[in-house]
C-alpha cells in the first residue's frame, strides 16, 4: 500500500488497481468505545448524517437476520462523476476482544436499478478495535478498507481524488458525529 497522507485525521493508502476498480484504506483512532463506533456504523439509515461527503441517501432494504442486513446507498455526485448507486450485504461480526467487523459485498442485483443512476459495485471492511491506554477511557482503532468499481466513463483523476473522500467520510464522519453527539 502506497501512503497518500493524512485528511481530516485519517491515513489514507491506496493500491493502484487496473481498470476501473479503485482500492482505499482508511485509518483513524476514534476516542469511543468499540460498542458505540460499531453502533453508528451499523446504522445504515443515518449514514447520510455523519457521511454527508459521500451519501446522499441510504436505506436497509432488508434485515436479513440480527447480523445481515441488504443495503442500498446512493453516493453524492462529485465533479465530473455523476450519481452512483450500490447495494450490499453487510455482515456484522462481534469480535472476542470486544472488537467488531463489518464485511460489505456487492450484491448489485438485489434492488431495481433507478434511471440516471450507474450501479456501481463495492467490497469493503470496517474493523473496529479496542485500544485500552491506562487511566483513559476505552478508544477504537478504526480501518475502513473498500474496492469500488465505478462502472461507466469518469477521468481516472477525478476516480482517485473522490477516492480518497470515502475514508474519510465514513471515519471522520463517525468519529465527528459521535463527539458531538455525545451522551
Amino acid at each position: 500500500l502506497k501512503s497518500k497522507g493524512n485528511k481530516q485525521g485519517v491515513a489514507i493508502f491506496s493500491r493502484s488497481r487496473d481498470g476501473e476498480s479503485v482500492f482505499r484504506v482508511g485509518q483513524l483512532v476514534i476516542d469511543q468505545p468499540p460498542k458505540e463506533v460499531a453502533a453508528q456504523y451499523w446504522n445504515w439509515i443515518s449514514r447520510k448524517d455523519y457521511d454527508a461527503l459521500n451519501t446522499q441517501d441510504s436505506k436497509i432494504l432488508t434485515e436479513v437476520s440480527k447480523s445481515r442486513r441488504l443495503v442500498y446507498l446512493l453516493g453524492k455526485p462529485k465533479p465530473m462523476i455523476s450519481h452512483r448507486d450500490f447495494v450490499f450485504i453487510s455482515q456484522k461480526i462481534e469480535l472476542p476482544n470486544n472488537g467488531f467487523t463489518f464485511i460489505q459485498s456487492s450484491m448489485p442485483d438485489a434492488h431495481p436499478i433507478v434511471k440516471d443512476v450507474v450501479r456501481a459495485d463495492t467490497w469493503s471492511v470496517m474493523d473496529i478495535r479496542p485500544i485500552q491506554k491506562e487511566n483513559q477511557p476505552p478508544s477504537s482503532l478504526c480501518t475502513y478498507a473498500i474496492e469500488v468499481q465505478v462502472h461507466g466513463w469518469i477521468p481516472s483523476k477525478a476516480v482517485d481524488m473522490a477516492s480518497d473522500e470515502v475514508p474519510v467520510g465514513a471515519l471522520a464522519g463517525i468519529r465527528d458525529y459521535l463527539n458531538k453527539n455525545k451522551k
